[in-house]
């Protein structure tokens, strides 16, 4: 398990020397996003899954791992550190890139507890990201406005796949209710 600066520092390097990892970047550009594992597992704002105390301090472990990853992806680096973003393709296309992970996600829940589930306090992009989302996708004048993000923001039936549970809590069918407004405000809008 890595925790440390030097520790994501010495993944990325490790992942860098793969002959195939480097042609692949060497021939097509990449707009990148992180998930998850770039902190530890099923990571969220304020912790992570297999976050335990002997690990240290989690806000700075997810600190120094943004960090590395900042100095090894490329991404332009901010002073927020924030990895929301657009970037456009002249007037035909806005891509905008969410961070499901880091930026406002809060503890993903492990039922399908229907009242748990549905509480308005649990979102995936955070309310600060979510405004921003909001504005770009109205304020956007392309042609075509692309979302890229981590997980599948559609509703998901996996009870055939043997895993325990009908949805998958750790994308978007464990935030229904922010899921719901942001399809609403797709439909009022007219997106």
């Amino acid at each position: 398990e890595i925790t440390s600066l030097s520790d994501y520092r010495t993944r990325y390097a490790q992942y860098r020397l793969d002959k195939d990892f480097q042609k692949v970047h060497q021939m097509h550009p990449f707009i990148t996003i992180w998930d998850d594992h770039e902190v530890a597992n099923n990571v969220y704002k304020a912790g992570a899954q297999n976050h335990q105390p002997e690990d240290g301090d989690f806000m700075t472990r997810k600190e120094v791992a943004k960090q590395a990853y900042f100095e090894w992806l490329p991404v332009r680096d901010n002073a927020t550190k924030d990895i929301y973003r657009t970037v456009k393709f002249g007037n035909n296309v806005d891509l905008i890139m969410l961070d499901e992970r880091l930026a406002g996600r809060t503890y993903p829940v492990d039922s399908v507890s229907q009242s748990e589930c549905q509480a308005a306090d649990r979102t995936m992009l955070g309310a600060e990201q979510l405004a921003w989302f909001k504005n770009e996708l109205t304020t956007s004048d392309a042609t075509w406005k692309v979302i890229g993000n981590q997980v599948i923001f559609s509703p998901c039936d996996i009870s055939d796949l043997g895993f325990g549970s009908p949805v998958n809590l750790d994308a978007w069918d464990g935030y229904p209710y922010e899921r719901n407004q942001i399809s609403q405000f797709l439909a009022n809008e007219k997106i």
